[in-house]
């Protein structure tokens, strides 16, 4: 009499299984090892091992282990800064890295990480115990500068946005920051800055100021005004020199910069922009998808010293 055997499908896929992984295993030993063959969480452990200039050769080898770059970077970026703002009072270190991330987040919403992470390794280079201001216009000059060539045209209306944005929550990051006025169709909104002060020496092309050296200017006043400290700086820009600093130094007044706002466009557009002035930083949301409706974004900067009765203009239009 002949015996029937019966085979339960978990058996099936068990066999199934195992056979798959040793197709696999097979195929690995016979073509060799691969560093990428190790989980990520592996990879990342064995990175932070590595010294500056060896992160920056690894970052180059291929996708694989610039993502686990990646990861360790903004791992060891991110408790540094969780770190930072639990130290009462701040101290410039802190200030510094609060500071990249406001500039950036936007960027890094985006999916512009990468970029990132290769300008905060090869300024920074790792060392987030002493940091300063002249690093932090290093590191905003040169992200700036790769931004505008990953993202293409700096007048591309993805750039043209996210330059926006940033900006406005640049502006609302200073202790002293706060909406005077504002108005609906168009939206416009004026964000001052009191005991902050950015003036125009010299400029060869009136009414004229540079995204990235705004920026540049903007990041290192932040800075200051995070940590309390008096300072005034002369700096040559693109077109003019400018005096930029905190006006703690000014003790007989109080000078004040002002940002007056024009938006206009779609609804979607505006909607953005608003949410973004008049939400909490903590609490706006990024869009997962940017509008790519065309709007016209105009801004004067006005600055004035009430001690010397000084006042500067400048006007910058970005239409798209």
């Amino acid at each position: 009499m002949k015996k029937s055997y019966t085979i339960s499908s978990n058996t099936e896929n068990e066999s199934c299984g195992s056979a798959l992984n040793i197709r696999k295993q097979t195929a690995i030993i016979s073509r060799g090892i691969n560093l990428c063959d190790l989980p990520l969480d592996i990879l990342e452990k064995i990175i932070q091992y590595s010294d500056v200039k060896d992160h920056i050769h690894i970052r180059g080898v291929c996708r694989c282990l610039r993502d686990v770059s990646n990861l360790a970077i903004m791992h060891d970026f991110r408790t540094a800064l969780k770190y930072q703002k639990s130290l009462n009072p701040p101290n410039i270190t802190g200030s510094v890295l609060k500071t990249i991330k406001i500039v950036t987040e936007a960027y890094i919403s985006s999916g512009l990480e990468n970029t990132f992470c290769g300008i905060l390794l090869s300024v920074l280079k790792s060392n987030y115990k002493e940091t300063n201001r002249r690093q932090l216009g290093l590191f905003v000059f040169h992200f700036f500068s790769l931004i505008d060539d990953e993202i293409g045209n700096v007048n591309h209306q993805q750039s043209v946005t996210l330059y926006n944005l940033t900006l406005i929550r640049l502006l609302k990051s200073f202790t002293g920051s706060c909406i005077i006025r504002r108005k609906y169709k168009p939206y416009k909104v004026a964000i001052k800055l009191m005991g902050a002060y950015l003036k125009t020496s010299w400029n060869s092309k009136p009414h004229v100021i540079e995204p990235k050296d705004l920026l540049i200017m903007l990041s290192k006043m932040l800075s200051a005004d995070m940590t309390a400290t008096a300072f005034r700086q002369c700096g040559e820009t693109t077109y003019a020199l400018h005096v930029f600093g905190n006006g703690q130094i000014v003790m007989e007044s109080v000078p004040y910069t002002m940002f007056d706002f024009i938006i206009s466009g779609s609804r979607k557009i505006c909607s953005l922009f608003r949410s973004c002035v008049e939400s909490n930083l903590e609490n706006f949301n990024w869009p997962s998808n940017l509008p790519q409706d065309r709007y016209n974004f105009t801004f004067k900067i006005v600055c004035k010293d009430m001690l010397k009765s000084i006042s500067s203009a400048l006007t910058k239009e970005h239409e798209d």
